[in-house]
This record gives structure tokens, sequence and C-alpha cells, in this order.
């Protein structure tokens, strides 16, 4: 259906004609370093049109021959020009440069502005990241319909979360092995930051224990936002909607920050909070001609309890960045090149006082180097308008070292790397497990891209076409312990990520943009389509070499302009549909072999000289290679209403995906023997160990339990956003914006799982297990709406911002279910129907699952005020303090279960300092 739409609006296209209407291309740079000024403002009063410069200093405006045009423009942090314009039948190029000015405080904008274009998506300039005063882009996300303040706290890894209830978010277990973050994309001046390779798994460790190693292990769950660095940056833009099909691999949206690679001052920043401090250090050098080089270097240092040494972090960036433009009559050339290093340094050493002081620790550090080019090409007088090329790579390093007392517990050491039975010996009783898990991801990615101009019917089409390639691999040894020592009892066997192959990718995309006018409407278009592939896999693959295609449209029906109480007001209806597919990574891909041993004999001496175990090992292959791609269906539908000083904007969005990366249960039917004990050789005759052949034995099947990874997770959002600037009202001298957003996420099952009860009958493992398609998935809603007022005094060089979120509920609720499987097995493995009447068979009736309570929590309002304040002092220095929860309101409420919650919560702060040399 969606490349019937595509086809039907391109034919469409064909067939209109558009009078003497032609393209005004226009370019805005810095007077002084020739540089080109990105996002600044172009108004043309006389069309009533408005639009902004892109990251280069483009525009581009619509008009006819003939027209005398007037041009104003203007930037923050420059002087506003105007100019007047004759259109001509062709050759239409306007060069505008603006002279830097001192800023005029009441043009800064502090939130989040919805950026004008087909596509949802947010927009975050320098200005308001500097006002916001983030530690990691985790923060930036407040600004977001639905988004919410959060107190910092770097002791586990950031992940995004786009149109999700904050208590989903929160809940690790409902993110479903995380594939919102993993089909998140981030892209740094038009550079994907890759961990598809990323594989640092620990064999043996399960969620909850030990130092909570799951909440700094991002392997395949997407980009940890507490890597990036917030200084430097000249725009954040976050496309939470349908992206262009440029952009791919991805389910949830794209994150695009632009850095800044202009000349200027020497640029310091400190900050400071509980527990936290940043320092950065910049600078822009202006070399010759329009050549320029910046210089960035940024240390955060975090400790989750000054008074506790248990948790800290620490986190480097620094950066080097080259951009030179090199102009000729018809062309334009921008080259820039970066080279990029991220360090991360987690530490945890446990309590002396209840843990092991001088054994047990965690570490892990990351070095990462990422460098890459761009080449962005504009020519003037020819059909190809754009040609852009970017390279890009990295190479990461991540060591992750944990020293750990274990109690052995009588456990055998297993090693045997082939199925079958054999002696082993048993863990001391306590020993310190000294561990190492070293990894070597390698990202290399290249794309091109061509935008085009043709005329066809009279209507002008915007052609974008394109391909980009991808290759991931890892070289580090991987987990390295010694197999006589290991952390878990039952894993001294590995896989280095070295042996796993390389995964590549391909995709090529085509997409029209144009605009056809219907008797004083206007209809706006964004269609295209998207193939995708992954490359070189073992022929067992399903993926292998499948093409994928998502096909996209994006599209606004604008109504006639008309003026209103002294105001030009435009409204319009938008929408868009679209698939988005995220290939696996390679831990999806390629698991390690799953080693299952039983043991048959237990002869426990108080000789040591006599202990014997046997043990028998076979080996699980858990590779699933029938695994398909995640793909994202999303549906959006709102309107946008504008005038001279307010905008307006409401979207309903619904997105739905069902198959979602999970790590599913199976089951194995063990054969195994069991050895009695007691029917052995009497002990005093015994000179060495016993060997199974005294020994009387039973014939035994055991269910064992393992993991392999499925698309059995289904995601289901849906929701409405919304935000109202109301621009600068005078009477309160204030800058009034409203945002909020109600959300609803469903996590559930989308294939079935199987589960063991944890019952014994007798001296025997229970006999059945059954296969279930529920599980404890939850449904998330939530509805905020937050008010901020943005007070600029340009005389005392002073922002207050003050904003009053307004949690008006969070509901969680357990997915109904019925409590019974579909089937039962038993060690035939032959399905049998669960009836109803099995839930009262006392056998039979521990497969029923009667814990289904299906209660509403919700959780009543909850408002708070936060406060930020930034000072100019001079004009080189900028003083900033935020208090978050500075009032707080939230009454005590009863559960259904007779409960009483009371609610409460401390202010928290923090400050920074900004100065220009």
């Amino acid at each position: 259906m969606g490349l019937k739409v595509i086809l039907g609006a391109f034919l469409l296209s064909m067939v209109q004609f558009l009078t003497g209407q032609i393209i005004i291309r226009g370019y805005v740079e810095d007077c002084t370093v020739h540089a080109p000024i990105s996002f600044a403002s172009v108004l043309s009063p006389t069309l009533r049109q408005g639009t902004a410069t892109d990251t280069e200093g483009f525009f581009q405006l619509k008009a006819k021959v003939g027209d005398t045009l007037v041009v104003q423009v203007s930037s923050i942090g420059y002087s506003s020009t105007s100019v007047t314009y004759l259109v001509q039948a062709q050759d239409n190029q306007l060069s505008v440069c603006l002279e830097p000015a001192m800023q005029n405080i009441e043009e800064i904008s502090v939130i989040a502005e919805e950026k004008q274009s087909l596509e949802t998506s947010s927009v975050i300039s320098k200005d308001a990241l500097t006002h916001l005063q983030p530690t990691s882009l985790a923060d930036v996300m407040e600004l977001l319909p639905g988004g919410t303040s959060s107190d910092i706290d770097l002791t586990g890894m950031q992940l995004i979360a786009l149109r999700e209830v904050k208590a989903a978010i929160q809940s690790i277990d409902t993110q479903y092995d995380y594939n919102s973050s993993f089909g998140t994309s981030f892209m740094v001046d038009g550079q994907l930051v890759s961990n598809e390779a990323q594989m640092q798994n620990i064999t043996g460790y399960s969620e909850g224990t030990d130092l909570d190693i799951h909440q700094t292990n991002t392997t395949g769950k997407g980009i940890d936002m507490r890597m990036l660095s917030t200084d430097n940056i000249e725009s954040i833009e976050i496309i939470r909607g349908i992206p262009s099909v440029r952009y791919g691999d991805l389910t949830s949206g794209v994150v695009l920050i632009n850095r800044n690679y202009k000349a200027g001052d020497w640029k310091g920043r400190y900050k400071a909070q509980p527990g936290s401090k940043l320092f950065a250090l910049g600078k822009g050098l202006h070399l010759f001609k329009s050549q320029t080089l910046n210089l960035n270097l940024d240390y955060l240092n975090y400790q989750n309890d000054p008074r506790d040494a248990k948790k800290n972090y620490a986190r480097m960036t620094g950066s080097l960045r080259y951009q030179n433009q090199l102009k000729g009559d018809n062309r334009l050339v921008v080259i820039q090149g970066n080279m990029d290093y991220t360090g991360s340094f987690d530490e945890k050493r446990l309590d002396p006082e209840i843990d092991h002081e001088e054994t047990d620790s965690y570490e892990e550090d990351y070095n990462k180097l990422q460098g890459g080019g761009r080449i962005h090409a504009r020519f003037f007088n020819s059909w190809l308008k754009e040609l852009e090329f970017s390279v890009t790579g990295s190479y990461t390093h991540t060591e992750m070292e944990v020293s750990r007392a274990v109690t052995g517990k009588l456990q055998p050491i297993t090693t045997s790397l082939e199925e079958g039975e054999y002696y082993g010996s048993y863990l001391p009783g306590s020993y310190v497990a000294n561990y190492k898990n070293e990894g070597k991801p390698v990202h290399f990615s290249t794309y091109v891209n061509g935008h085009m101009v043709a005329f066809i019917g009279g209507v002008e089409q915007q052609l974008l076409v394109g391909a980009n390639y991808g290759y991931d691999k890892n070289f580090g040894e991987g987990e390295v312990y010694d197999a006589t020592r290991p952390l878990y009892a039952g894993t001294g066997r590995t896989r280095a990520p070295k042996d796993v192959p390389a995964m590549q990718k391909l995709a090529v995309y085509i997409e029209d943009e144009f605009e056809i006018p219907i008797k004083g409407h206007r209809l706006e278009v964004k269609a295209g389509v998207r193939a995708s592939a992954s490359l070189h896999m073992d022929q067992g693959y399903y993926i292998n070499n499948k093409a994928y295609f998502d096909p996209r449209l994006n599209a606004a029906w604008v109504f006639p302009g008309f003026h209103l109480f002294n105001q030009d007001v435009t409204f319009s209806l938008n929408g868009g549909f679209g698939w988005q597919t995220k290939f696996p990574a390679l831990t999806h891909l390629y698991p390690p072999l799953k080693y299952i041993d039983k043991v048959q004999l237990n002869y426990y001496s108080q000789n040591e000289n006599l202990r014997q175990i046997q043990y028998k090992t076979e080996i699980i292959d858990v590779v699933n290679d029938d695994l398909r791609p995640n793909r994202n269906r999303k549906q959006e539908l709102g309107f946008r209403l504008s005038t001279d000083k307010m905008k307006f904007h409401v979207l309903a969005f619904h997105e739905e995906s069902n198959k979602g990366f999970k790590s599913q249960r199976e089951i194995a039917i063990i054969d195994y023997k069991l050895y009695d004990v007691s029917s052995g050789p009497d002990p005093a005759t015994l000179s060495a160990p016993p060997t199974v052949d005294m020994f009387d034995y039973e014939e035994r099947q055991v269910f064992e339990k393992y993991s392999k990874y499925t698309n059995g997770a289904r995601e289901i959002k849906k929701g409405i956003e919304y935000q109202l600037d109301l621009g600068r009202m005078e009477a309160i001298q204030s800058r009034v914006s409203i945002n909020g957003a109600y959300l609803y996420n469903k996590y559930e099952l989308s294939q079935g799982r199987y589960v063991v009860p944890q019952v014994v009958l007798g001296d025997k493992d229970y006999p059945y297990y059954g296969y279930y398609l529920w599980d404890d998935g939850k449904t998330y809603k939530q509805f905020n709406t937050n008010i901020r007022f943005d007070t600029q005094m340009e005389e005392l060089g002073l922002i207050f911002s003050i904003t009053v979120q307004n949690m008006w509920f969070t509901d969680r609720k357990y997915n109904d279910y019925d409590g019974m499987p579909e089937y039962y097995y038993s060690y035939d493995q032959v399905a049998h129907p669960y009836l109803p009447a099995y839930k009262d068979d006392p056998i039979l009736g521990f497969l029923y699952d009667e814990d289904n309570t299906f209660k509403n929590n919700r959780i009543p309002y909850e408002g708070t005020l936060n406060l930020k304040v930034t000072k100019l002092i001079g004009k080189r220095m900028k003083l900033a303090f935020y208090v978050n929860r500075l009032l707080y309101y939230a009454p005590d409420y009863s559960q259904a279960e007779g409960f009483t919650i009371s609610r409460y919560a401390n202010p928290y702060f923090g400050m920074e300092l900004n100065i220009k040399l």
C-alpha cells in the first residue's frame, strides 16, 4: 500500500502545472570570517514566507518571475539585514552576509523548537543547551514533548527512549531487550555512531547479582548517552517521526548532532552538581582564507555519593575538527574532517563493612577513536544541486576487569569442549576469581548522496538518490580467566569475539520532494523508499542477502494563509506513514555455544585423595538462523497553526513492531545417569578415587533451560504530542511555551515461551513444561504538561526559566492473561492442549499461574517547579545555576491493596560557569 501511495503522488505531480513559480537559492555567511551561518532566520514579508538556513548556510524561497522581494535575514549574535531582490527567469542566486554584533538577549531561544519540516522532529539550539546545562545527552530529552527533568545518575548506562512513558524507561524488565534504544540511530556531523559489534556479555551472569554489571553493559542495547559530550554543539535535531529514507537501520528515531566548525574565542566551562564535576575547554582557530580548526577537550567525574566510594564514573572526550570552504562561480564545496577520542571509566568497589574489600572490585575502561571526513558540494547552475560523500571509521578498546570472592559449594570444575562423560575435580570451598573481558569493536561506514532537481509536468521535483555501506567486526579476545577459578561455576568455556564473522550492510534509496498548488492550497509531499540488506553471512541465515524495503511518506496540506488580528496565519494538516527496519547486532546473530553439565557421580570424602566427581556434557547451538530484522510501522496525523508570534503543533502517532529482539527461554531434554553413592565400595578399602563402574545407577531425564534470541517482542507506542509556543508576552516580559504528551506503551510477547515450574515431586523433578503465549508484559500510560516561562532581561543580562511540570497521572498494569499455557509437554515432547479443568489437577495444576493480578496501578498528580538562571557577566562570562523541585507537590494516594503511598522529594541543584578568553 505504501508503494502505491508513493507512485500515485509521483504520477499526480507529473500532470500538475506550476505557472511561473521558481526557486530562489540563497546563502548566508559571516562577513568577517566568511563562514556559513547555520539556522539563520530568513523572512520575506512580500511573499509571506519564512525559512531558516541549513547547517551549511543555505536556504530556499519560492517566487514568481518578475517579483520584487524583500528578504530579511537575522541570526543570534549578528546584526540583522534586509535586501531587495528582483526575481529573474533563471540563475536566481542570493548571497547575504551578516556582521557580528553584540548579542541581543531577547532573541535567545532556550526551548526545543518543532522543526518546520514534513518530518516530526525537535531542534535544540546552542543557546538552549547552554541554558539547560546538560551533563550528558540524556539531560536534553526533557525538552521533548512528554519529557521531564531527572536527577543525574551516571553509575548506569543512559539509553534513549523516544515516546516512552517515564515509568517504563525506569523499569529495566519492561524494555524487552532494549528494542527502543537499540533502534535509535545517532549521527555526529553526519557520521554514524555504532556499537553493533559490542560483545561484552559475561557468561553465567544474571541481572541483579553481584556488582549489577548489567547497568553498564550496552551490548545489544544501543548507544550509552553518557559517552556523548554536549559541549561545542551547534544544534541537536531529534527525529521522532518518520525520517527521510537517507536514514536507516533504525526503528525508533534519529538523533542528529551538529558540532561547531567556526572560528571563535577560547571557551571554558565548569559545572558542579551533587557528586559531579565537569570541565570543558575549546577553541576555534581561523587558519587562512576559509579554513578553520576546532579543538575541544572535556573531563567529567561523577561519584554517586561523596561519602561512599562504591560507584564512580569518569569520562574524557577530545575533538579535533577541520573545515575548508572552496567557492567557485557556480559551486561551493565544504570539506570537513574530524578525529575524536572518548574514554570512560567505571569503577565500583564494594563496601568494606559487608563485602570483601581486598578482593571484590569492578573496573571497566572504554577508549574509542573515531575519525572521518565529509565533502558536501553545492552546484548553482546545474540539474545536480548537491553531492555529498562521507566516510567514517572507529576503533574501540573496552576492557572489563572483575575480582570477586567466590564460594565453591562443592561444584565441579567443568572444562570439556566436546560432548561426553568426564571425570573432574571440585572447585575450592572459596577462592578469588580474576576475570577480564576484552572487546575491540571496529566500525567503518560510508555514504554518498546526490540531490537533483528536475521539472516534470511543470512541477519542480527535488530528487534524492543515495547509498550507504557499513562494516562491523570485533577483534577482541573476549572473556579471559582461569577455567579452574571461574566467576560462575560451570562457565569454564569461552568464545572470543574475534572468531565471530563481520557484519556488512548495504542500502540504496531514492526520495522525491515536491509541492503542488491546488486552487490556493498547497500539497507538500516527501516520499521515498529504502532497500537494505545484510551481506555475506552464512547461507543458513534467513536474512543473508535478503532485501528489506522501507517505503516512507510525509505530506502536508497547507491551507491558504489569512490575516487575523493583525497577524498572518497559516494552517496545515500533516501526516505520514512508513516502515523502519533494524537489523540484529552481532550479539544477537552469533551467541556462544551453551554447555550443559550434569553431575552423574558426586563422591565426596573427607579424604581429599579419595574424592571423585563425574559429569556429562551436552552442547546446544543457540544460534537462531531464522532471526529476522525488527520492523516498526509508523503512522502520524496532526496539524500546525502559526502566526507571526505563535506556533501550535498537535500530532497523533501510532507505532507497532512485532519482531523485536528478545532473549527467550527454550527447553532441552537431557538424558543422564544418576549414580547411587551408597551402592559403592567400602571407603575403607579405597586407596584411590572410585570409578563409576563401582556404583549402581538410574537412568534419568531432566528439563534444562537455556536462552535464545528470537523475534518474540511486540511493542506498541501511541499517543498525542503537543507543543504551543506563545512567543514573548510583553505583559509579563516572558516567552511562554507549553508542551506535553499523552503516551501509551504496551510491551508483550509476539511469540510463545516455555516454562518449567520450580517444583519437585518426591525426589524427582517436575515432569512437564508449558508453552505460554503471555508473560509479565505491562502496559503504561502517562499524561503530562510542562509550562515554561522564559524571562530575558537584557538590561540586567539575565535569563530566568521557570518550568512547571505537571504529571497528571501515570498508569502501570500487567497485561491480561488467563494463567494457563496453550500446551504442555512431557519428556516425549508431544504437545497436549491444556484444558481449564487441569487448573485443579494435583499435578498439571502447577502449570497454571494463578498470580494474575490485573489491578491498575495509577499514580495521581505530581507537580514540580524547576528554576534555571543564567547571568551574563560582561561580554565574556556566563554564570548559571538550576534547582529542580524547588517546589514539589505530590499528595498521598491509596493503592487497591489498601496501602497508602506517601511521596516526597528533595531539591536537586547545580551550577556552571562559562568563560570566553
